[in-house]
């Protein structure tokens, strides 16, 4: 009487589980890259937006440029557009409280979160 056996020796588990492995650490460095440059982008979306709200504000109250904004302006113009949030990402901080000057995020020498184009 011949029987047969169903399922997988275990080499072929093996060769299975090895390639699951290399396509991880192939995997690994490209969602990392991905995680930076999304932050990276939204920071410099984020920018943009204060940026741009920071001048509707300079044009509806008549501020001249080099006109320095309060926190409490400051906060005020950040709340219109971001919902408060002040913080990039990528874990810096906003600065650019001078209308007629570009925000700049604390990460822009280092991770380049730099606005372009204001």
């Amino acid at each position: 009487m011949k029987t047969t056996t169903y399922g997988f020796t275990l080499l072929e588990i093996l060769i299975v589980v090895a390639i699951i492995g290399l396509m991880a650490t192939v995997a690994v460095p490209v969602t990392e890259s991905a995680r930076v440059q999304t932050n990276r982008n939204t920071c410099i979306n984020t920018m943009r937006q204060i940026e741009g709200a920071k001048e509707v504000q300079a044009i509806l109250n008549r501020w001249q440029t080099g006109y320095v904004l309060s926190d409490a302006e400051m906060a005020t113009t950040v709340v219109t557009v971001l919902n408060g949030e002040t913080t990039c990402p990528a874990g810096g901080t906003y600065v650019g409280n001078i209308v007629g000057t570009t925000i700049v995020c604390s990460l822009s020498s280092d991770e380049g979160h730099i606005l372009s184009g204001f």
